[in-house]
């Protein structure tokens, strides 16, 4: 259990969006193109100059089919042209997919902004996805993948970058980053959800964030009868769709238990819980009052959607230049290699 905890619930302040980046990089790929959920994927060869393209041999589809693999360098580093104090979210996935025929997925350390980020352990049958949230402080986001291994060779198959408002997931200062750890949506039944539209992908979500659908035999399912849910003042503007679904239990004398996703490690972790009714109460005579230790209301406890997230360390001030080749523009053409042992 983590020993600082930070319970942030939200009910149903936010300004319009003023999202401004939106970079989809699919590593390894040789042409833009449009995916199913109208997201346009660019190829990633204009971010990095080093490293090798490979498809993968496992019949992947979409951005995880082909990758980008580094075998020069210990520390390779997407640089991705960003604004000073605008807060992103960074979404880095990995396919290793047997690419090599080698049946051997490294282990590969990967940082952003010249800090640590998580250390991946690649699989050959599946893929993985990390996602931070901070404020960077230069004009540039690096992310670098890092060799921990003798032959083991860092790799990445997507890199994606999303502008937030700067008053979301603002319980921490700019000081601090936060590594998602589970972002969920309960209730929700795929099979209702109208084609190609994933749940929780772009299109429901205006900044992208992808919402797993969560679901148990021990849970309730419902769906909200309301015609529509109003959510432009709930605090880091959740999807409305959210809100449409929810869990439940069959009585008040049961316990609505969620899993325990909590690291196992003694860390600061941050929580959104999401909560909205679904049915018109009587309210007097019905009641949905309730805490997450002890329930005294007429009905059943409830809750819609979750974020669960770990508190960095105090952020550093950025990756050091001779770690990242640093590109003037995104576009094909001149630009400036800078490899200067400086911070950026």
């Amino acid at each position: 259990m983590a020993a600082d905890l930070v319970i942030i619930l939200l009910l149903l302040c936010c300004s319009p969006s003023s999202a401004n980046l939106f970079v989809s990089l699919d590593c390894g790929a040789t042409s833009t193109y449009q995916d199913a959920y109208g997201i346009t994927w660019n190829p990633d060869n204009a971010y990095i100059q080093s490293g090798d393209t490979a498809h993968t041999a496992d019949g992947a589809t979409g951005a995880i089919q082909t990758l980008r693999h580094f075998k020069s360098r210990k520390k390779n580093c997407y640089s991705i042209p960003g604004e000073p104090g605008g807060k992103v979210l960074v979404r880095a996935s990995f396919n290793y997919g047997n690419y090599d025929l080698n049946s051997s997925p490294p282990t590969i350390d990967l940082h952003f902004d010249g800090n640590y980020w998580t250390t991946v352990m690649t699989s050959l049958d599946e893929y993985n996805v990390y996602e931070v949230t901070y404020v960077p402080t230069g004009n540039n986001i690096s992310v670098c993948v890092a060799q921990i291994y003798t032959n083991q060779f860092p790799f990445m198959s997507a890199l994606e970058v999303r502008s937030l408002e700067n008053n979301m997931y603002n319980q921490f200062n700019s000081s601090y980053a936060l590594f998602l750890n589970q972002r969920s949506a309960f209730g929700v039944d795929p099979l209702s959800l109208p084609p190609p539209l994933r749940y929780g992908q772009y299109g429901y979500d205006q900044y992208d964030r992808i919402w797993d659908e969560s679901g148990s035999t021990n849970w309730i399912s419902v769906t909200s009868n309301a015609s529509s849910v109003d959510v432009s003042q709930t605090a880091d503007n959740p999807p409305q769709s959210v809100f449409e679904y929810a869990i439940t239990t069959s009585d008040v004398s049961v316990d609505l238990s969620l899993p325990n996703i909590l690291p196992s490690s003694s860390v600061p972790v941050y929580i959104n819980m999401y909560f909205s009714e679904v049915s018109e109460l009587d309210y007097t005579v019905d009641s949905r009052n309730f805490n997450l230790y002890i329930d005294d209301s007429t009905q059943p406890p409830l809750i819609n959607a979750m974020e669960v997230f770990v508190v960095s360390d105090p952020l550093t001030a950025g990756t050091y230049a001779n770690d990242v080749i640093s590109i003037t523009t995104a576009s094909p053409g001149p630009f400036l290699i800078s490899l200067a042992p400086f911070l950026i």
